[in-house]
Formats: C-alpha cells, structure tokens, sequence
C-alpha cells in the first residue's frame, strides 16, 4: 500500500534510513529547514551503535595522537553546543590521568592537554591541570595513593539513547515523521523519484515516494545500498567492536580515569548510573552480524587486567553485573589497526537519477556538524521551502534543554510544590532524564493534577510510574519493555522480573 503520509503527487522531500543519532540529526535539521522528511528505522530509535557508546561527548584526547587535530576542534565545539543546548543529558565530567611505569611521559601528556585547550577556546571552564590526591577520595581508590599529584581535564558525558530521541523528538517537532518498526526492504528510482518499500512491525508492507534518499544505517550502510538497493557501495566499512563491562561502583568520587595500557591504548572507567561503574572500551575488528555483537571473553579479561594496573582493590570477572558491545562504523582504508583508524566521516552522493546521499563513520559527539552538512549538500538539490536558515541547529535548545539556572531552579520547585511526596532519588532521576518536562511526565506541570507522586498504584525500579510509561509511549515513541528499561532509561540495570511484567501491563494498557 502507499503510505498515507507520502504518494507520488505529494512525495516526501527526503526519506532517511536509519534511526540512530546521525539519521535523527539529519531529520531534525531538514525539517527544521522547511522540507517534508520521514525517517524510517527498522527497530527502536538508537536501537544499535547510537546505544552502546561510552556516554561521553568529548573531543577525543587520544585522536591528538593520530594527527586528528581537525576531528578534535570540530568534536570540542559541538561539545560546547551540546553543554548548552542539552544541558539536561550532557554534563561536565572532570578526567583524571593516573601514571603508572611504562606510560607516556608526563610533559607528553602536560602538552597533548595543552593543545586540546587550545583547540577547544573559547572553553575557558573546562582548562585543564594538576589535581593533589592528598585527602581525595582517589587517594584510596588507585594504587599510588596520595603520593604526587595527577594531570586531569574536563570533557562531558551523556545518556546517549536518550539523546538520540530528544533530537528525534525535535525533528518530529518540526513535522519529520519519525517512523520506528519500518524495515526498507527496496528502494528504486523512477521517474517520480524514488519508491521506497518498508515492512512494518506487524508484516504489511508500505510504499513511500521521495525525492532524495539517504543512507544513514549506521554499520549497515554497505548491506543497505547491495541489498535494498541493488547498487554497489561507493566504499567499504571497517567494523570495529567497543566493548564495556559495568560494575558496582568503585569508590566515592565523581571523576572518571582516563587509564594509559601497555599497549598505548586508553581505557575509561566512569561512574554510571549512581550505582554503577562502566569500563572501556576496546578496539576489535568485527567479523560477524553488526545486529548482534558480544563481548569476547578476552575483551573481558583485557578491560579487568587494564584497571587491575591501577586499582588498589583488584576487579574480578564475578564484579561484572553488566557488559554491552556495539560496533562502530569506521571507513575502511586498508591498513593500520582498529585503535588507528580515523572516526572522521565522509559524505557519498550519487546523482545517477534522483539524489541518494550515504553517509560513512561519525562520532556520537559530532552529529549535529555532520547533520548540518548533509543538509547543506542536498539543499541545492530540492526545492526552495519555507523554513529556518542553515546553520539553525547550532543554538537551538533540544526538548527539556533549561535556558539557564534560574529555569532548572523553577522547575524543581515546581515539582517541590506539585508533587511533595516525590522522593529525592526519583526527583532527580526525574530531572536528569526530562529537564523542564519533569513535571508533565508525572502530571505536576502548570495543566496537570499534580497528583501523581500521592497517587495510589505501584511504582516499577526506580518510582518508574505508570504515568511515566504513557508519556514514553505517547511522546518518546517507545513500543516495548526493552524501549523504556534499557534505552529511555537505563533502569533495566536494577530492573526484576517483577519490574518488567509490571511495564509490560503499563505499555499494554496505554495501547489499549
């Protein structure tokens, strides 16, 4: 069937493939330029590589080896915009770099972070510098104790899922219709443009008509173009797996460790969720399914044997509570290793008929910049609309982004006021997660009951409420327990089975 959305008199000005970060940020900037767009994704939204980062959005100190220098100011600025216009998911997180024998000596690294804060300026927050451990909690966590002081520097983290459906969101915000459960199964060119067909999540099939198409599948950009397609690649991926494993937390402070291996390689451990701590990541080119990557058992023992240098208290297979792997999409150009190979992107256009863009490597960090590019490529190509200039989405708050201090302070005495039974830990969770839209998620906002925190029911991990569930389900598009536990959120770490069948009930009877 012809979708309702889309048919040859009334095509789509750009269907994208694909739902991770790239492909939301390509819909959002388009959209917000006026243009008609779908994105379709053949899952959840940042259901593969877009969910199985380290969480960090930051210039990449080690790429400064590489020669990077241009990936790593591009990388620092969009940190910059994304400090300020997700303010809710992004945070400041300061990096400490313990020494150990064998590492890169001290004025090699004292001149990297010198470089990096220069290419990061105007950022004069974030400088970096010589921290004592002497009375830090450090002190008691890394086997040199408090005996010299150690080198840090400033970068951010993020919830990176999360982040994805905000942009999702704000795309849909600007009329992109954000599509998730459609698998394109082919796409040709006709005299209309393209007529792409997409499998839904209940077996029926759609038909949508678009004037350019774009290829943003992430590591399946190769399979898309050969399979749905039937077009050769322009170029070749290299696949190469991250892998991260968590723990319970490991000491009292707020700082992540940046930790040198013997083999040059860095390895982060970062707090993680309050209680947790996450470790990684590797480098392993990745021969199987990119749908369906594990972490090796090697992996595991390199990741544990990389903090076990520094820890005082060694870490053990059995502290593992967790581990993720997820494949990255790097552009294969022969040679080198996986540590090696650049995370810079590139951009294939084939005007052979009606446009089709494929869009090879990024960094979760860099989405926005790259998403700017591709719209700049294909304006040229479509015709003229009514919307926002280019270059729009380099100010633009993302939804639940505060405008400042005084917002965040307002919010949560809104919530103090609305919801006073709202328990401390779930407050928090509740902003860190939302931002201004705390209070509408739980119905304590200006039009709402303000009942929800006094309300009779059970509360799920977490005080995930029933309330809570519907607005995933109604705004953030989620469909499925593994949506809201494991990518909305990432209480599926606490999440019983009890949890679970309780969501499940949740999402069944929004649906009803």
């Amino acid at each position: 069937m012809t979708h309702p959305l889309s048919s040859p008199d009334s095509p789509f000005d750009v269907v994208l493939a694909g739902g991770g970060i790239n492909g939301a940020g390509i819909a959002r900037d388009l959209a917000g330029r006026g243009y008609r767009v779908a994105l379709l994704e053949q899952g959840d939204l940042a259901s593969q590589t877009s969910q199985w980062s380290s969480k960090l959005i930051h210039g990449g100190l080690r790429y400064l080896e590489l020669g990077d220098l241009a990936l790593v100011k591009d990388s620092l600025q969009e940190r910059e915009r994304l400090l300020a216009s997700a303010n809710h998911l992004v945070h400041p997180l300061r990096f400490v770099i313990p020494q150990a024998a064998g590492n890169r000596p001290r004025f090699i690294l004292r001149l990297g972070l010198w470089l990096y804060d220069l290419l990061a300026r105007p950022a004069r927050a974030h400088r970096s510098g010589s921290l004592s451990l002497a009375g830090h909690p450090l002190a008691h966590i890394l086997k040199s104790g408090p005996a010299r002081s150690v080198l840090h520097y400033t970068d951010a983290r993020t919830h990176d899922a999360r982040l994805t459906v905000a942009v999702a969101r704000d795309a849909a915000r600007h009329g992109a219709a954000i599509l998730t459960r459609h698998r394109v199964l082919s796409a040709a060119r006709g005299p209309q443009g393209w007529s792409i067909t997409a499998r839904l999540a209940d077996g029926s099939q759609a038909t949508f008509t678009s004037r350019c198409l774009v290829n943003a599948t992430g590591p399946f950009a190769d399979r898309f173009i050969e399979d749905a397609l039937g077009l050769p690649p322009p170029a070749h991926l290299r696949l190469v797996r991250g892998s991260h494993i968590v723990v319970p937390r490991i000491g009292a402070h707020e700082e992540a460790l940046l930790l040198q291996n013997t083999d040059r390689r860095i390895v982060f451990v970062i707090p993680y969720e309050d209680r947790f701590t996450l470790i990684g990541t590797t480098d392993i080119d990745h021969k199987g399914d990119p749908a369906d990557p594990e972490i090796s058992e090697d992996e595991v023992r390199y990741l544990c044997a990389a903090a076990n240098r520094y820890l005082a208290v060694p870490l053990r297979e059995e502290d593992i509570v967790h581990r993720f792997a997820g494949v990255r999409p790097l552009i294969n150009e022969g040679g080198g290793t996986a540590r090696t190979t650049s995370r810079e992107h590139r951009l294939y256009l084939d005007r052979d008929g009606p446009p089709l863009l494929s869009v090879y490597g990024g960094k979760l960090t860099t989405f926005r910049s790259l998403a700017e590019e591709v719209a700049d490529t294909l304006t040229p190509l479509l015709p003229a609309r009514e919307g926002k200039p280019a270059g729009w989405t380099r100010n633009a708050r993302l939804p639940g982004a505060f405008s400042g201090d005084e917002e965040r302070a307002a919010v949560l005495a809104l919530l103090d006021s609305r919801a006073p039974a709202l328990a401390g830990d779930r407050r928090a969770r509740l902003v860190a997660a939302y931002g201004t839209e705390a209070p509408d998620v739980i119905g304590a906002g200006h039009d709402g009951e303000g009942h929800d925190a006094d309300a009779p029911g059970p509360l799920a991990c977490g005080g995930l409420s029933q309330r809570e569930v519907r607005w995933l389900v109604e705004k953030e598009f989620a469909l499925t327990v593994d949506d809201i536990l494991d990518r909305r959120s990432h209480l599926g770490l606490i999440a019983t089975d009890e949890d679970r069948r309780l969501v499940e009930g949740w999402i069944e009877g929004t649906a009803a």
